[in-house]
C-alpha cells in the first residue's frame, strides 16, 4: 500500500517516528477496508491502535481479507508510524466474485507449472509436474497451496482439473483479481476464466463520521471512493488551502479503465494510484 499526501500548507517533518505536523495538528494514516467473518472486529468501529503482529492482524481482520492484506503491506513498509483502521463487514446481500482455471494434461514432460492467483508478489504458486501428473492431481496441488496461503484473497476448490477460486470478501472489489498462468510444461494446457460476478458492496454511509475532526490520510478500496471523497471534500478549507487527501490502490485492465475511473471520481482532495 502506498500512501500519497498533498503538501499544502507547508509541511514540517519532526524527527520523531510517525509524527508529521501539518498546520497545527498531526496527521495519521487510516485504512478503510473489508474484513471477513473470521475476524473479531466490530464493523465500522474506529481502531486507533492497529496491532502490529501478523497473528493479531489475522485474528482482528480475518486472513486474506482486504483489510488484513492492506494493513500487513503497510506494516511491512512502515513499522513506526501510528496506524488506524476502520474495518467493515461484507454486505449481507453481497456476492463473492469467482474465477477458474481449467487444466488439460496429456503425457506431460517434467517441469514446473507456475500460477498467480491475486498478487504477483504474494500469491505465486509453483508446482512440480511429473510424467505421472494428471489434471486432477495438478488441480488438487494448486487448490491446496492457495487454501494454505494466509495471504490469498481467495479460496480454491478442484473438480477433475478445473480449479474454481472464490473471493474471501463479497462485493465488486475482487472482480479485478488476477489469474495468470506464468508457465506450463509440455503436455499441460490451461483455460482461464477471469474473475467476475462479485456484487453488492458494504454500505458505509456515515462510517467516516467516527473520525470526527482528526486529520487522516485514508487508504481505501476502489468501492469506497465516493463515500471517502464526500467526507474529505466537506473538510476542504478553501481559505487556507488545507487539504485532506487519500490514495486508492486498485488494479485496472487498461489505460482506458484508469481514465474512466479518474474522470468519474474527479476531486480536489484525492490522489489515485493505479497498479
Amino acid at each position: 500500500i502506498n500512501l500519497m499526501t498533498q503538501t499544502s500548507p507547508n509541511t514540517d517533518i519532526q524527527l520523531i517516528a510517525g509524527s508529521a505536523a501539518f498546520g497545527l495538528d498531526l496527521r495519521q494514516q487510516l485504512i478503510l477496508a473489508q474484513g471477513t467473518s473470521a475476524g473479531s472486529f466490530t464493523t465500522g468501529n474506529l481502531i486507533t491502535n492497529v496491532p502490529t503482529s501478523n497473528d493479531e492482524l489475522k485474528a482482528l481482520c480475518g486472513a486474506g481479507s482486504q483489510a488484513y492484506l492492506a494493513i500487513k503491506t503497510f506494516r511491512e513498509l512502515n513499522k513506526e508510524s501510528p496506524l488506524s483502521a476502520i474495518i467493515v463487514a461484507d454486505n449481507a446481500s453481497g456476492v463473492a466474485a469467482t474465477g477458474s482455471i481449467a487444466l488439460t494434461v496429456s503425457s506431460p514432460k517434467n517441469g514446473k507449472a507456475v500460477f498467480t492467483i491475486g498478487s504477483g508478489f504474494r500469491n505465486k504458486y509453483e508446482i512440480d509436474v511429473l510424467s505421472t501428473t494428471t489434471a486432477t492431481t495438478l488441480g488438487d496441488s494448486l487448490a491446496a497451496l492457495v487454501n494454505a496461503d494466509e495471504n490469498a484473497p481467495v479460496s480454491a476448490s478442484n473438480t477433475t482439473g478445473t480449479i474454481t477460486f472464490t473471493a474471501k470478501n463479497k462485493g465488486t472489489e475482487a472482480n479485478q483479481n488476477t489469474i495468470y498462468v506464468e508457465s506450463l510444461p509440455i503436455g499441460v494446457t490451461a483455460v482461464i476464466t477471469a474473475f467476475s460476478s462479485g456484487a453488492t458492496d458494504p454500505v458505509i454511509t456515515n462510517v467516516l463520521n467516527k473520525i470526527k475532526t482528526a486529520r487522516y490520510d485514508i487508504c481505501t478500496q476502489k468501492c469506497f471512493m465516493t463515500e471517502v471523497k464526500n467526507h474529505l471534500e466537506a473538510k476542504f478549507n478553501t481559505t487556507n488551502q488545507a487539504y485532506e487527501s487519500y490514495a486508492v490502490v486498485t488494479q485496472v485492465n487498461s489505460y482506458a479503465d484508469a481514465q474512466t475511473a479518474l474522470g468519474n471520481i474527479a476531486s480536489k482532495v484525492i490522489n489515485n494510484l493505479f497498479v
